[in-house]
């Protein structure tokens, strides 16, 4: 028992070691998966004109429907298959995830709506787009008002089965419905088909600068055109708008376009274009909790590549790189084993180093396991031990409580390599990058083709870097 004890004593021990090795590892790793997590969600912040930061998303989602093969009295629109494809490229470039549903029925089209909110909606720091191409259709109530609907793929032509269409089209009421049940404080429907904009506000100011009212909640409505216009197959909205997201709606050239900007944006344009026959409305829902904020969307800065004069040189080039110093490896490599090689450039050996560590230290723990089992079965042999009665039992317990203890001993001999082998694999990584420090870069002679000149930004912020390519 004495042995078994001991044992135990300096399994703990090791234990610990084990345990502030990865506690270790584990605060070195924080501030990289905190900013790799950032990148993921695709977290939004903007500036407003004063240089206040505003924060706006955690998370972008886009619901993308295209209605083409319609069934019951309607021209197709080959048009959309080709459009909803280059939207979905578009928004991604701006961090959206995309769900794309095609030529639904009225029960799938309401469905695929509430799946969407329901999964996507519910969190209030997200942004939500909600795009739909397809037919749409204004009627005249009896009450006198105008009702606008968007047309699913089984809807039937009003002119040919009324009663038919009013059951199965969607109308803006039911839209307005979907709005007031997102949670997300930022969300925008665009419609690219032809209705009456009953639902919302119809808007001509011009678009507010960046501020925090910005991040108040919002829903936005963008349609390509008003009552009893046409949209033709081949969109004009659709193509203005991915031109607004690469950067022409970007008006007021702050580097952000707004969901009113967009309105704005589309509705010139593609007035423009159209030669007047389209006339597209946006604006905000009539609701006084949900119309005080604006969507927005970030544009990238763009980049412009300035070619020099060719200049032959025999003078070898200095490299410039800023490479770690053998004792900053020597550091990283002690936090984590191969991350030194790796800020050193030597990228073969990190590898060797990050693999052969961690092999070690699982094996290390699975082993520590293992051996905790066996003293478990060791502790149980010596209490049937104590228990056995006769002298046939007591001989049968002797044995396996002797089986026991030399599993128990060989499992804590085969720890102690590992921890062994561990502790070696760190130490000869980290004497590996304080004595062979980086990689080394050939010289070569400099040419004026290596150097490149590029400015970042938009109209407002320029910054020029001077680039040299090893």
């Amino acid at each position: 028992m004495n042995s078994a004890m001991g044992i135990i004593i300096t399994m703990e021990s090791i234990m610990r070691r084990i345990t502030l090795f990865i506690l270790v590892i584990a605060l070195y790793m924080i501030p990289t998966l905190e900013v790799y997590a950032d990148d993921q969600r695709g977290f939004i912040k903007v500036r407003d004109k004063d240089g206040q930061e505003v924060c706006l998303y955690e998370n972008s989602y886009a619901l993308l429907i295209g209605v083409s093969e319609y069934t019951n009295g309607w021209h197709k629109l080959p048009g959309v298959k080709n459009d909803i494809p280059l939207i979905k490229t578009a928004l991604e470039e701006h961090g959206f995830k995309v769900i794309i549903i095609e030529n639904p029925t009225y029960e799938k089209l309401d469905q695929e709506y509430r799946n969407f909110i329901n999964k996507y909606g519910q969190r209030p720091d997200d942004r939500l787009l909600l795009y739909f191409s397809g037919h749409g259709h204004t009627m005249k109530l009896a009450y006198g008002a105008d009702m606008g609907y968007i047309v699913p793929a089984d809807a039937p032509n009003p002119n040919l089965d009324q009663t038919g269409f009013l059951s199965k089209a969607m109308s803006m009421q039911q839209i307005e419905v979907y709005a007031k049940q997102i949670q997300s404080k930022h969300a925008i429907f665009m419609f690219d088909s032809c209705f009456s904009g009953s639902i919302f506000d119809i808007t001509r100011a011009v678009p507010a600068n960046i501020s925090y009212k910005t991040s108040r909640p919002v829903r936005q409505i963008i349609t390509a055109g008003d009552t009893d216009e046409t949209v033709p197959d081949r969109s004009i909205f659709c193509q203005q708008f991915i031109e607004a997201l690469k950067g022409e709606g970007d008006t007021d050239k702050d580097g952000y376009i707004t969901g009113m900007e967009l309105g704005e944006f589309l509705q010139k344009k593609v007035t423009n274009y159209s030669k007047n026959s389209q006339h597209p409305q946006y604006g905000k829902i009539r609701d006084q909790f949900l119309d005080k904020g604006d969507l927005v969307f970030q544009i990238k800065p763009t980049v412009k590549q300035i070619n020099i004069p060719t200049i032959e040189s025999d003078q070898p080039h200095i490299d410039v790189r800023n490479k770690p110093s053998n004792i900053m490896m020597a550091g990283s490599s002690f936090m984590l084993p191969g991350l030194g090689q790796y800020k050193g450039e030597r990228y073969i050996s990190g590898t060797t180093f990050m693999v052969l560590s961690l092999g070690s230290l699982v094996t290390s723990i699975i082993g520590y396991l293992q051996y905790n089992n066996a003293m478990e079965k060791y502790d149980n042999s010596i209490k049937e031990y104590h228990n056995a009665s006769n002298s046939d039992s007591i001989l049968i317990a002797k044995q396996a409580m002797i089986k026991a203890h030399n599993d128990a001993d060989n499992k804590y001999k085969f720890q102690q390599i590992m921890i062994i082998t561990t502790g070696s694999v760190w130490a000869i990584n980290t004497l590996h990058s304080l004595f062979v420090g980086p990689a080394k870069s050939e010289n070569h002679n400099f040419h004026s083709s290596d150097v490149g000149l590029n400015s970042y930004g938009n109209d407002n912020s320029v910054y020029v870097a001077l680039t040299y390519h090893f």
